[in-house]
């Protein structure tokens, strides 16, 4: 009765009919169940946080130190050094800023395993993350996902859930039936 209309039976046919208003009432009730803001925000913090401390910030760092674009970078700052007057001082005194290098490279790849602890000191995952964003972003993934259920897949949805328990419901509701219709004849209540 409730996934397929019977002509004349007021009421049936229900779920195929109202699918629309059936889906948006999931997206809701799990909107606000499982991502209410509050539990979102400590959820975010605690899990995320404790993803961060399992990445080892200080081999990224030494990592991206090395790299051939650090170098460049270090390169590209020498030469600008030149053209102001700290570099035309260090060339007066017979010193190529660009040979100075070889003593300034190790001395930024020290800096990172000391910036890593800094940096994740400061960073705060709650500032980081908009909450309110994420939770809106989550909203609009499930409204597109359910924009794919049809009328068939909402009754196919609807009748997997309660098929389970369906069947206790109507064995139930035919003995408690039973039970009033017999008290019901007893009492003379026609």
């Amino acid at each position: 009765m409730l996934f397929d209309r019977i002509p004349g039976l007021y009421g049936s046919g229900i779920i195929p009919r109202r699918f629309k208003e059936i889906r948006e009432t999931v997206k809701n009730t799990i909107m606000k169940t499982f991502f209410d803001e509050t539990y979102l925000k400590n959820y975010i913090s605690t899990k995320l946080n404790s993803f961060i401390s399992m990445i080892n910030f200080e081999e990224k760092i030494k990592k991206v130190l090395e790299s051939p674009a650090v170098s460049q970078i270090i390169d590209q700052k020498l030469e600008e050094l030149k053209d102001r007057p700290e570099g035309l001082m260090l060339t007066m005194m017979g010193i190529d800023p660009s040979s100075l290098k070889p003593l300034i490279t190790p001395f930024v790849l020290g800096m990172g395993s000391d910036i890593a602890p800094l940096l994740l000191s400061t960073f705060d995952i709650t500032k980081t993350f908009d909450i309110s964003r994420v939770r809106k972003e989550l909203d609009s993934l499930m409204t597109e996902k359910l924009k794919e259920l049809t009328p068939q897949v909402v009754k196919k949805l609807m009748e997997d859930v309660m098929r389970k328990h369906l069947g206790w419901l109507i064995v139930w509701g035919n003995v408690f039936g039973g039970i009033i219709g017999v008290i019901s004849y007893a009492s003379g209540y026609k």
